[in-house]
């Protein structure tokens, strides 16, 4: 598959996953789970909280698709460009912690990696949401497997059925329902999406923390580091908690193109 390819099959599976994650969640597990229940508000909490999660997702999503981690670069040296190197491909000069991307054919401020899954680059600009993508994707993964368990619980099914070649089994001799096999079947692909998910979240935050890129990290690179503080605040913003709950934009410290190294740090 060519890289374009990859983007258009990533970004189909991650709204199928998430679109049909919802409608099982909605039209499946809750009626069923609430159904002996009278109490309006446990009804409209769980539905809300599966509306919320949701909407977290798809918001930061298209942010973290739509936000541009790249800057036009300067054809000249400067002053303000100590630092930065040429970049051949884009016959430009690139700032540090800046890389080409072959795939998007441009240098990303601060890249971090692309993303197939929302066929854009991580860099400066995008990385917020991109952390903030992957939280709400985890919790909404471990949500629904909590509801998946819940009602088989409540149906009385075999454990065992959970173990996809078993379910499997069961389903080709007529011993499981098709929907019920197909509810299975998503609870292991969500299983391991929201494993790679929580791994993806926890790492980012640690490369955060730590002022690096992936990149950095894996080589070693600490020269950008700086306390725990201004790191989330470079990435956030001032207000970072809220972007947990509020995928809005608070402005970041820098312009993702002039770094402090850690030398001019201690020395200020």
């Amino acid at each position: 598959m060519t890289p374009k390819q990859m983007e258009i099959a990533g970004v189909a599976f991650f709204w199928f996953l998430s679109g049909s994650m919802v409608i099982s969640a909605l039209w499946i597990m809750l009626p069923h789970l609430t159904k002996n229940t009278d109490s309006c508000t446990t009804k409209v909490c769980m539905v809300v909280s599966v509306a919320f999660v949701y909407a977290q997702s798809i918001m930061n999503w298209y942010l973290c698709s739509r936000k541009t981690p790249s800057k036009a670069l300067s054809t000249t040296e400067g002053d303000d460009h100590v630092g930065w190197t040429y970049c051949a491909l884009c016959m430009l000069q690139a700032p540090p912690r800046s890389y080409h991307c072959r795939i998007c054919n441009l240098c990303v401020l601060k890249r971090e990696h692309h993303c197939y899954f929302t066929a854009s680059c991580i860099g400066f600009f995008n990385q917020r949401y991109f952390i903030i993508l992957v939280f709400y994707l985890s919790l909404g993964c471990g949500y629904f497997m909590s509801l998946v368990l819940q009602y088989y619980i409540s149906t009385g099914a075999p454990w065992s059925a959970f173990v996809l070649p078993i379910a499997s089994y069961q389903y080709l001799s007529n011993m499981l329902p098709t929907g019920t096999f197909l509810l299975l079947v998503q609870f292991n692909i969500v299983a391991m999406i929201g494993s790679v998910c929580m791994a993806y979240f926890a790492w980012q935050m640690v490369v955060v923390y730590r002022g690096q890129t992936s990149y950095e990290a894996t080589r070693g690179i600490t020269r950008y580091r700086a306390d725990p503080t201004a790191n989330f605040t470079s990435v956030f913003g001032a207000w970072w908690l809220l972007n947990f709950l509020f995928p809005t934009s608070f402005a970041q410290e820098g312009d993702g193109s002039h770094w402090k190294t850690a030398k001019n740090i201690k020395g200020n």
